[in-house]
């Protein structure tokens, strides 16, 4: 009886939804664990290794201790990868305070491509660590091209993630207390999904 009730379509959802919720508050707690700047890269290691694995089909009634331990193992190499998005970040933001001081019909233009330099940045950002679960080359470089490239390298799976993150973004802007529970494991979810669907069952794709 137990298991034909866990086996129903509402208590599956609900599952999900709560584990989502636990893995942002999870998500949160260790990056402030880490002090932000060294906590928020290792805690999103973390976050897309449970994300993978939920959505790879497995239960993953351990997570908290599969958070920690991907947390504690991934820590320093995480933050070596985050080095190069934090330069970037500095980067762009450096050269934008610099456009504003400029003046002439070139300014808009400089402005437009700060503005593009920011939104790959975000979208590199997004897709890294996914793309580092489910690559089985865990090199910087190759995981650096796969989350630039895969999200646009098939027309449907561009869709899904503009439309996936448009809907997010509408349901948060409507009902902005949802963020508390599900903000960042959403974005996340989605950014899994899409680099499981190309690389790890390119048939569905």
């Amino acid at each position: 009886m137990l298991i034909r009730w866990m086996g129903n379509p509402v208590y599956a959802a609900c599952d999900w939804m709560v584990k989502l919720a636990y893995l942002n508050f999870l998500w949160v707690l260790f990056t402030a664990a880490g002090g932000v700047l060294l906590g928020l890269f290792p805690a999103s290691a973390a976050l897309s290794h449970c994300l993978r694995r939920l959505v790879a089909g497995e239960t993953l009634n351990d997570v908290m201790p599969t958070f920690w331990n991907v947390y504690r193992s991934s820590f320093r190499r995480a933050n070596v990868y985050g080095l190069f998005f934090w330069a970037g970040a500095a980067i762009i933001t450096l050269n934008t305070m610099l456009v504003f001081q400029l003046t002439g019909p070139a300014v808009p233009l400089l402005l437009a491509g700060m503005i593009i330099c920011a939104v790959l940045l975000l979208i590199v950002l997004l897709f890294f660590f996914p793309a580092q679960e489910v690559l089985s080359e865990k090199r910087f470089s190759i995981s650096l091209q796969v989350a630039l490239f895969v999200p646009f390298s098939k027309p449907l799976l561009f869709v899904k993630a503009a439309g996936g993150t448009a809907a997010l973004l509408t349901l948060f802007f409507f009902v902005p207390g949802l963020l508390t529970f599900w903000g960042i494991s959403s974005f996340a979810l989605l950014a899994v999904y899409i680099m499981h669907s190309r690389l790890a069952a390119p048939a569905a794709a």
